[in-house]
């Protein structure tokens, strides 16, 4: 069971919550590990420009893992870009909006490249290949026209948002929550089985299994210190 919680106190100040429940063996045996949220920014920025943004990752560990390590690797390559077309440190960087649309870019890419690996690996051929109809192979033209191979390649693409199966892709979401200078504190949810990117409008944002208990809780205490 995962929970990832974020809640905004005042348009200065917010918190982020996770509690995550694992078991590998038939035995059943259960850790507990809190480390689902990792900040994305790294230190220097932070610092310089009081930009913070951490990010919480529901379904597979794994792809939150490498969710959070690419976000942040990301953030510092357009730091050090951005540096190097100025030719010294700008006196401004990036909005926290501007991280979450980096984030979503991450988050997209990588959906892609896990479904290409499994469409490879299932297949034989890619995304692109299976929308132009045909791949090639030794310099020749092989048609991609069997129906029932195209029809699962295709729902493996989309994925099934209504009735989705256990995904380590598609299965996840995740919250970013953070400040900026201009804006103060906000919290933004997303989803890779929905396909979505928005600003929590409530306050407050509850994902994972355990989001049915917590979003009872979440808004009466909301409620409480609004």
């Amino acid at each position: 069971m995962t929970s990832i919680n974020a809640l905004r106190f005042d348009q200065y100040s917010g918190a982020m919550v996770c509690d995550e429940q694992r078991h590998w063996n038939p035995e059943r045996v259960k850790i507990y590990a809190a480390d689902k949220i990792r900040s994305i920014i790294p230190a220097e920025i932070r610092e310089r420009y009081g930009l913070a943004a951490c990010y919480g990752n529901t379904g597979t560990s794994s792809v939150g893992d490498e969710l959070r390590l690419t976000i942040y690797r990301e953030v510092e390559m357009a730091f050090e870009r951005k540096c190097k077309e100025y030719g010294e440190i700008p006196a401004e960087f990036m909005s926290l909006k501007e991280i979450v649309n980096l984030a979503w870019h991450v988050i997209t890419r990588m959906k892609h490249r896990h479904v290409n690996e499994e469409l490879r690996h299932r297949y034989g051929f890619e995304t692109a290949e299976l929308i132009q109809g045909f791949k090639v192979r030794n310099g020749e033209n092989c048609a991609i026209n069997n129906k029932n191979i195209v029809k699962e390649a295709l729902d493996k693409i989309a994925g099934d948002p209504i009735n989705p199966k256990p995904d380590p892709v598609f299965g996840n979401g995740g919250i970013i929550a953070g400040f900026d200078a201009e804006h103060g504190f906000r919290v933004y949810v997303f989803s890779m089985k929905e396909a979505f990117v928005e600003p929590s409008e409530t306050g407050y944002a509850a994902l994972g299994s355990g989001g049915d208990t917590t979003n009872f809780i979440l808004p009466r205490y909301f409620n409480k210190i609004g």
